[in-house]
């Protein structure tokens, strides 16, 4: 019963997004997240990058707009991109620290997203590249920030980046719920939930993700469960998903007629344990602004990343 409910569950759109991303995963050297939003890796050249995402419910929220964590994952791979020539395919990109900007987007088919390295401090004994971006939706500039960057040497021995030029997944032939392995099937199990779960203020992008935040008086907390549907190429939260998730998170705080404006974060460590939690709490709320502070941490205490949350009311 339970294997017909699979085989049915697989032809709803989203859930038959998600086996075709499992197949382009399939594809050593990157990481689920990307491949389901459709990442496209347009232009590289020294210091400079070009990456697109299509638009479409598989990344919007529940107002029809492109989910926040959606726009934190295509900043954060498109930032990596301007590092990739010198970097190299297979070493790996570890966020320090940065800074995004948001507005609206405006009606279109796909964000596209340009990034620049600026500058590499000299003499430190980490090499470090600071990047910016900009992302445009119909030319209209929607996010614009900057991060640094830790470039290390791939100790693990990660398969190089496949760098995908033309990420159409949606052209992919899914994958039967009989082939998957025991960490897709996990990812299809989500994905069912998430496409059966009542129609309410979520998305079926923010529910297969858990970005589904509880609120109360000056606080929201969100408690999302790591795994392949959410990691990077070496296993770790994939760090898109962690500014995601204290996006959200912030922006929950307060009730409908704010939006975020502005987030900045510091990543401190990877998580270990089954999940991690963010917790956001306002600082002080103002007439037309608000401060908010989120705190993300795993399973056994330690801080993962910590962020600073600006809040606008809306005209």
């Amino acid at each position: 019963m339970t294997d017909q409910l699979s085989s049915q569950g697989a032809q709803a759109p989203q859930v038959r997004r998600v086996l075709q991303a499992l197949r382009a995963n399939r594809t050593p050297g990157w990481q689920f997240a990307g491949h389901y939003l459709g990442l496209s890796f347009d232009q590289l050249a020294p210091d400079r990058g070009r990456v697109s995402m299509p638009l479409g419910s598989h990344c919007h929220n529940s107002q029809g707009r492109v989910a926040l964590a959606a726009v934190a994952v295509l900043a954060d791979v498109a930032m990596t991109a301007a590092l990739r020539v010198r970097g190299g395919a297979d070493s790996r990109m570890a966020t320090v620290s940065t800074r995004l900007s948001f507005a609206q987007a405006a009606n279109a088919h796909r964000l596209v997203a340009h990034a620049q390295r600026q500058f590499s401090p000299e003499s430190l004994a980490m090499p470090l590249a600071i990047t910016t971006f900009t992302i445009e939706a119909a030319g209209a500039v929607c996010c614009t920030g900057e991060a640094t960057f830790a470039v290390l040497p791939n100790r693990r021995g990660t398969a190089p980046h496949p760098l995908p030029h033309d990420n159409s997944v949606a052209d992919l032939v899914p994958l039967a719920p009989e082939e998957l392995s025991g960490a897709e099937s996990e990812v299809l199990a989500r994905a069912l939930r998430a496409d059966g779960a009542p129609e309410g203020p979520y998305s079926f992008l923010e529910r297969f993700w858990e970005m589904v935040p509880q609120s109360g008086e000056g606080w929201a907390e969100c408690r999302i469960g790591r795994g392949l549907h959410v990691g990077n190429r070496v296993g770790d939260v994939q760090g898109g998903i962690l500014l995601g998730l204290a996006a959200q998170t912030s922006a929950a705080v307060l009730p409908q007629g704010w939006t975020l404006a502005d987030l900045s974060a510091q990543f401190l460590a990877a998580s270990s344990g089954p999940s991690v939690c963010a917790r956001a709490e306002a600082r002080r709320v103002g007439r037309n602004v608000a401060n908010i502070e989120c705190r993300i941490t795993d399973d056994a205490g330690h801080t993962t990343l910590t962020a600073q949350a600006t809040l606008a009311r809306m005209a």
